[in-house]
Parts: structure tokens; C-alpha cells; sequence
């Protein structure tokens, strides 16, 4: 059995929040403390070139809480990657495949008992087989084993399920891929991209592809309607994952050229940016990638989906008090990219393999050396002995307490007799 550092972080603050609801410590303490322990809800990893897809998820997802944050053993889960355009892979048209192998792998290793790659090709030119073999998803679905539910423009009706928006400005309802609604979790996989219209494509509007007819959100009025879709309950999802290894920074949200063979409109930026919050990572998103103004109120989508309260918009603010964070390969993670905990089919980790054991050594789980230097840890100590203390004077006075008041039972009965 072993402990990673963010699991003994986590233990942590579950200490803490229980300290406060006892009463034990004052919340504004608790607030204070958890602070130092707490999960980011939206983590941006850089690499460099060197650095694979696998390597720049683990870096996004680790000051997240790790995919157990949002995946449990057992759990049905469906990842919505980009399988729009049939477009070859590292042209930032499509989710590269490495990066969604790295997904489903995750996910497998947490456990999950169902999983399914789901997208809806909603131009006729782009029929769901020719899409998966170009773009090289296809091949990774079949290599990895999940279930595949790609839809073509035209479906019966049977593929869909109408679904209740209860916050929508432009609908209430809207048919959206059955198997969607089906699911414990949802995983939102967008590509960073140039639209002819919106005029960028991130993860607000990738949540279209969830849709039996997307058309007609793309403009004003229609815009409304991207953020009633992520702030509807039965197609919600917990997670968001944009890419942005390669950008396509102009013209249309597809093509044929890469960073190296159209340098002027595919740029290597090496991101990946994860987390709950979708408004604030499209946010970071169009002012780090495509230069847009703080707060990107000229990305119109992007606005009125954080007048919805999908989510914050004010990046600098989210920097500077923690909700997000810019993340290193090297600093985030103490080992090279290796595989996750094995978990067994009825979600019981299995004994560490030789290279779990290996990280283990060099420190990848808790090093108690790095931690007892971490300076919010003495603080930690200092709050745990007050708390134990504060228990233990607390438990004198009640038992004082009682026993003063069996006392005067004992004399008001002596004097009745």
C-alpha cells in the first residue's frame, strides 16, 4: 500500500473540513489552511517538443487531484474527443491520438466499467468512417478496446435522447446522443482552433458535437445556446481537456498543413489545459493562443457563458488566487511517464509492478523528506495538537459538566426523601 503526496494533501484538507464542522477550528482558519492543500480546478501544463501527449495530460491532471478525481472504479464514462474532420493526425484539425490513447488508458487503469468515444460528424462530406481512418481515432479505439459510438448527420431517432435544459436561454429541451446521458462521467476532449464564425472553437463550443442538430449556434442569437448546453445537467461533464499542442490559429477549424508544413496557421504551443471550469479555460485559451482581450469579451460565446455562471472569466484573478496554475512536466512530475497504479477489474489496486516500485524509489509517491519541507506542513502540525487539545479540554468540560449535574440530581432526590 502507498500514499502519493496529493492523496496525503487531499487527507489533509478532509482533516481540516472536519475540524471545522466540529468546531475545532474557526472556518475562516480552515479556508486559510485548506488554501495552502487545495486542488486547482483549472491546470495548464507546458512542455517542449520532447514532451509526448501522455506526459503533458499527467502534468494537467495532477494539480487537478489525478483522473480519480473524477473517474471511480466501476463507473461508465464517455470521452468526447474531436472526430469531426477527416483531417491526418498533428494538423490540429482532429484530437490527436496519442493524446486520446493517453485518455482512455487513464481511465481504463482507474477502473471504469464502461467506456465509450463518442462524437457526431455533422457534415455529410465527413461520414464517420472515412474521419476515423484519417484521422488516426479509428485505429486508436480498436487498439485500446472501448465501445465507439460515432454518429453520421442523419440518424433514426432511436440515437437520441431529448433532454431537459432547465437554464437555457435559447431552449429547454434538446435532443442529444443517447449514450451520453447513459454515463457516470463525461469527458470533453476540444482542440484549440480558428473558426470562420465564433471565430475560435474550444471546449464551450466542442459541446455541440453532443448535439442531434448543432445548426443554428453559431451566430447571434444562437450563441445562447452554447451555454445552455454546458450548463445542462444530463449532458454536463466533469471534465475538460483542451488541446493545444498544436493550435490552428487562422482560417477554417480544419485542413491538411502542420506546424511544419503551414507554420502561418498551425502553431506548436505544446499545452494541454485541463479542469471543471470550461469558460475559464476557453478564457486563458483565447488570450494566450489567439491574442484576444482580457477578459475575452469579443469571443461572444465565451461571455454570455459566463453571464450563465458556467464558469469565471477573469484569468489573472484565477492565477493569483490559485483556482488555476501553470504547470512544468519537470516540476509536476518526479519521474518519466510511466504507468499509473494497476487497478484489477473489480477496482482493487493490484501489487505495484516493477516500475510502480521504481517510482516509488525515486520518489514519484511520498517522499517524506520533500514533504516534512513543505512550509505549510509545520502549520498542519501546529493546527492538528490544537485540535487534539481543543478535543480533549472539550471532553473535560462535558464530563465535568455531567457529572456537576448528577451531583445536584443525587442532593434534589436526598431532599425529596
Amino acid at each position: 500500500m502507498y500514499l502519493t503526496r496529493r492523496a496525503f494533501f487531499k487527507g489533509t484538507v478532509g482533516v481540516l473540513s472536519a475540524w471545522a464542522a466540529a468546531g475545532l477550528v474557526s472556518r475562516s482558519e480552515w479556508a486559510r489552511l485548506a488554501q495552502a492543500f487545495e486542488l486547482r480546478d483549472v491546470a495548464a501544463a507546458q512542455g517542449t517538443d520532447d514532451d509526448t501527449p501522455e506526459t503533458l495530460l499527467r502534468t494537467a491532471l495532477e494539480p487537478l487531484g489525478g483522473i480519480e478525481r473524477f473517474v471511480s472504479p466501476g463507473q461508465s464514462v464517455a470521452i468526447k474527443p474531436n472526430i469531426t474532420w477527416a483531417n491526418p493526425p498533428h494538423t490540429a484539425s482532429s484530437t490527436d491520438p496519442d493524446l486520446l490513447r493517453a485518455v482512455i488508458q487513464a481511465v481504463q487503469r482507474r477502473g471504469a466499467s464502461r467506456i465509450i468515444v463518442m462524437d457526431h460528424c455533422t457534415l455529410s462530406d465527413n461520414l464517420p468512417a472515412d474521419t476515423l481512418r484519417i484521422s488516426g481515432i479509428g485505429k486508436v479505439i480498436e487498439q485500446t478496446g472501448v465501445e465507439k459510438v460515432v454518429l453520421a448527420p442523419y440518424e433514426p431517432a432511436s440515437r437520441w435522447a431529448s433532454v431537459e435544459m432547465p437554464r437555457g436561454q435559447l431552449f429547454t429541451r434538446r435532443g442529444v446522443i443517447k449514450e451520453a446521458t447513459q454515463v457516470d462521467v463525461r469527458i470533453n476532449m476540444a482542440v484549440a482552433k480558428s473558426h470562420i464564425v465564433t471565430p475560435v472553437t474550444l471546449c464551450l463550443k466542442h459541446m455541440m458535437g453532443f448535439l442531434q442538430d448543432p445548426a443554428g449556434l453559431h451566430a447571434t442569437p444562437g450563441l445562447e445556446g452554447i451555454a445552455d448546453i454546458n450548463a445542462a445537467p444530463a449532458i454536463k461533464c466533469q471534465l475538460h481537456i483542451l488541446e493545444a499542442i498544436r493550435v490552428r490559429l487562422t482560417g477554417a477549424a480544419y485542413g491538411d498543413g502542420t506546424d511544419k508544413t503551414d507554420p502561418k496557421r498551425v502553431k506548436r504551443f505544446n499545452q494541454v489545459i485541463a479542469g471543471t471550469d470550461p469558460v475559464l479555460i476557453d478564457a486563458y485559451a483565447a488570450e494566450t493562443f489567439f491574442k484576444h482581450k482580457a477578459p475575452p469579451r469579443d469571443i461572444p460565446h465565451i461571455y454570455l457563458s459566463y453571464k450563465a455562471g458556467v464558469g469565471d472569466i477573469d484569468v489573472a484573478k484565477a492565477l493569483a488566487s490559485g483556482k488555476m496554475g501553470l504547470f512544468q512536466p519537470s516540476a509536476v512530475l518526479a519521474t518519466k511517464p510511466g504507468p499509473e497504479p494497476t487497478i484489477s477489474s473489480a477496482g482493487q489496486p493490484l501489487v505495484p509492478t516493477s516500475q510502480e516500485s521504481e517510482a516509488w524509489r525515486r520518489g514519484q509517491f511520498l517522499d517524506f523528506k520533500a514533504l516534512l519541507s513543505d512550509p505549510a506542513v509545520p502549520i498542519v502540525g501546529i493546527v492538528a495538537l490544537a485540535g487534539l487539545f481543543a478535543r480533549w479540554h472539550l471532553v473535560r468540560t462535558q464530563l465535568k459538566a455531567e457529572a456537576a449535574r448528577t451531583s445536584v440530581s443525587k442532593e434534589g432526590k436526598a431532599d425529596d426523601r
